[in-house]
């Protein structure tokens, strides 16, 4: 198969994907019974509609996910992953910064015990920003860099030192 046509079918096919994940949104309802992300912490979108976002940023995210773990060196997948990672722990934080600011002062301190919940809760529903996706991402990418450098290294794969393999035989010294 020539190239161009390849590229053609996996762009379909990743278009397709995309728009099936986002069909998702219109499960019914009883699918998921009467569990919703609704409670004393707020509520939130029908479920099927949070799937269908999260589930986009995923399909979204997936060809350069791929690309960059097969195709980039395995020290870059893994700083890239690195990277993707801290990214996603700062977005972490600002949560919770947000919620500190935004959230806590303004509830009944009754509600304060439900922190962790409403914390969890923003997590879910925040899919304008795709915090929990870049972590999915950036996790990967760490390992397939991780994997990719301990599979690149044969000779240490099978317990000798590194670069024993490639120096051939030691030469001998003659006795004087």
């Amino acid at each position: 198969m020539t190239q161009p046509i390849a590229a053609l079918l996996k762009t379909g096919g990743w278009a397709v994907a995309l728009f099936g994940v986002l069909s998702l949104q219109h499960l019914p309802d009883r699918f998921f019974g009467e569990h919703t992300v609704c409670g004393p912490w707020g509520c939130g979108a029908p479920l099927p509609a949070l799937l269908a976002c999260h589930g986009f940023w995923l399909v979204l995210f997936a060809p350069a996910t791929v690309y960059a773990a097969r195709q980039l060196k395995p020290q870059t997948v893994w700083r890239l992953g690195a990277g993707l990672v801290s990214l996603a722990g700062l977005g972490l934080v600002a949560v919770v910064v947000w919620q500190a600011v935004a959230w806590w002062p303004y509830v009944d301190k009754s509600l304060h015990g439900y922190a962790l919940q409403r914390y969890l809760f923003v997590l879910a529903t925040l899919v304008d920003v795709p915090i929990l996706e870049s972590l999915v991402a950036g996790v990967t990418l760490w390992w397939a860099g991780i994997l990719r450098s301990v599979s690149a290294i044969p000779s240490q794969a099978k317990g000798q030192p590194a670069g024993a393999a490639d120096v051939g035989p030691l030469p001998r010294s003659e006795p004087a």
